[in-house]
């Protein structure tokens, strides 16, 4: 795969990998992957428990940039009025419009792409706005990466790309939990005994830094953590850079718990590298938000959460990407999911799969700029969770 990659690196604009691990103590491998030439974010990172691990993960996620950043070559121009008269179904996409936005008018000509509903099983169109990263200021549909995903086949790439969502489902879920909910989650990093979840914790420990793990698994049954990077000491007070965090959603916890931590690690040197185009100068002295204050708190582990091990998959499980993806339609279903569209992009050329997933009824994070609030949203602000 990596050779692969390497080969196409040109084509794609990748002018560099580097390696940024050795910018900190932790010692967690860290990558970071360059696009000059971007629409938007020209610097990728990615993270493993091995240099190629890390690399590749760099290398993949400026690999998903790049093809949602391009027109799709499957897309096609019609009016939304015209696909319905047609007989095709119009993907409703208006959980997905920018800020004040409404949907085209039925009789406007805009450009869509084919894509396909795992739950309904039945093709759809989907506006391509909705599902493209660029520098569009007048789309109608807000663009973000979430929902990308990329693998070596196309299942692998939509396995990743659900994850994804279910992780940012559970970040802004996690984020109207109050700091006494929030501490009850505090997960004791004892728990697990996988080989490659204790040396990343051991890593952390020696480096310095505290670490606090916190199970975010919601009912879509599919564990995910946070982890969450502390400074032991610091002379004034605590700046919101100062604290790395990452989460990790995966069908086994201990997967799920190893991506949040190996996260943390590279949102941590990401601050150090400085690298990131979204990341300004002011970031750096913005204080720690009182909503993180808990954070600061002494750990408290006494009360044995632990939703997302009862979650997780067996370790026998069989490790195959279809297997795993129904098991994900499956839990998705379970909580009342009604839709998720997957739309490939043309990436064959290059030997790997890249993908974007649409599950509307999940919520957005916190800080995916452009938030409404959903069903399951209002359900848990009244309790229901």
């Amino acid at each position: 795969m990596i050779a692969r990659l390497r080969a196409a690196m040109p084509a794609l604009g990748i002018t560099r990998v580097g390696r940024l691990t050795g910018l900190d103590r932790i010692g967690i491998p860290v990558w970071m992957a360059v696009r000059p030439n971007a629409a938007n974010l020209s610097v990728s990172q990615g993270k493993g428990t091995s240099d190629n691990a890390a690399y590749l993960s760099a290398v993949m996620e400026s690999v998903e940039l790049f093809f949602a950043e391009r027109e799709n070559v499957h897309g096609f121009r019609a009016a939304r009025g015209a696909l319905e008269a047609a007989g095709q179904l119009p993907f409703d996409a208006s959980r997905f419009l920018r800020q004040g936005a409404n949907l085209p008018e039925a009789d406007r000509q805009i450009r869509w792409v084919e894509g396909y509903d795992l739950i309904r099983q039945r093709s759809v169109a989907v506006p391509e706005e909705a599902v493209a990263f660029r520098d569009a200021p007048a789309a109608f549909f807000w663009q973000g990466t979430h929902g990308l995903g990329a693998g070596g086949c196309l299942t692998e790439a939509i396995v990743q790309g659900i994850c994804e969502l279910i992780e940012r489902d559970s970040t802004g879920l996690w984020s109207l939990r109050s700091q006494s909910e929030r501490m009850l989650r505090e997960v004791d990093p004892a728990q697990f005994a996988d080989a490659d979840v204790v040396d990343a914790i051991h890593r952390v420990r020696r480096a310095g830094p505290g670490l606090r793990l916190f199970d975010l698994t919601t009912n879509v049954g599919v564990p995910t953590y946070q982890a969450v990077l502390v400074p032991q000491a610091r002379a004034g007070a605590m700046r919101f850079l100062d604290v790395a965090s990452g989460t990790g959603t995966h069908p086994l916890a201990s997967r799920a718990l190893l991506r949040a931590i190996t996260e943390a690690a590279q949102t941590r040197l990401t601050t150090i590298a400085g690298a990131r185009d979204d990341l300004a100068p002011d970031d750096y002295e913005r204080p720690l938000p009182d909503d993180l204050q808990f954070l600061l708190f002494p750990p408290d582990v006494r009360s044995g959460c632990d939703f997302g091990l009862r979650a997780s998959l067996d370790g026998s499980f069989e490790w195959n990407a279809p297997a795993l993806l129904d098991h994900l339609l499956a839990g998705l279903t379970h909580a009342r999911i009604r839709s998720a569209v997957v739309v490939p992009f043309a990436s064959e050329a290059i030997g790997v799969a890249v993908a974007k997933m649409l599950i509307p009824d999940l919520e957005q994070d916190a800080g995916s700029g452009n938030r409404k609030l959903g069903r399951r949203a209002i359900a848990a602000m009244l309790g229901k969770r």
